[in-house]
């Protein structure tokens, strides 16, 4: 029974973090140590996310700056929480960083990201899925590297990357000539030795 219902609460919380899409969230499902995170609001009492009335109110606090905490049971624990164990996730900011370090303590987060529109979903320190809020489809490893491949400075590097190779282009062949030459005349001598 525990099972299902903390799967209900996941499953409500992902889509949430859907409909939310491009306004940025990050939710902690689980009860983190509170060594790990500190909040200034007010504690808000009896708001649980299986409610649909108190599920709009959680909407709404999660578009607050800092992450939204729900115990396994969907009851909202906090909101506008500042994590204070990070993960550096590469190329990313803060919040996955956050959404990574907290997933280690025994929770899962769930993210929506405003920069890309995408929803991550953190477990043990690591995404495990990745969904386009706006599809609503898991991320393919096409739209990965068509994404990374889209990113500005991945863009010059590459436009840097063809230049030097066009400017470069007449050194080549002299370089081959030289070396092979080398080669030939050092395997050479060696033979004759």
């Amino acid at each position: 029974m525990r099972i299902k219902k903390i799967d209900l609460v996941t499953r409500k919380i992902l889509q949430n973090a859907i409909e939310i899409g491009r306004i940025g969230s990050l939710f902690i499902i689980g009860t983190p140590p509170r060594k790990y995170w500190e909040t200034n609001y007010k504690k808000l009492k009896n708001l649980n996310v299986l409610n649909d009335d108190d599920n709009k109110v959680i909407k709404k606090l999660a578009e607050i700056d800092g992450a939204t905490i729900i115990d396994q049971n969907g009851n909202l624990k906090a909101y506008g929480v500042t994590i204070k164990t990070t993960k550096h996730v590469l190329g990313h900011g803060k919040r996955h960083a956050s959404a990574a370090g907290i997933s280690k303590h025994k929770t899962i987060a769930i993210l929506s990201s405003e920069e890309d529109g995408y929803v991550r979903v953190y477990k043990n320190g690591l995404c495990i899925e990745e969904i386009n809020a706006k599809t609503k489809l898991p991320i393919t490893t096409i739209q990965k590297l068509a994404n990374f491949i889209n990113k500005p400075d991945i863009r010059a590097l590459t436009a840097g990357g063809v230049a030097l190779s066009i400017v470069a282009a007449p050194l080549t062949v002299p370089f081959l000539v030289f070396t092979g030459t080398y080669f030939l005349i050092n395997k050479s001598i060696n033979a004759i030795k």
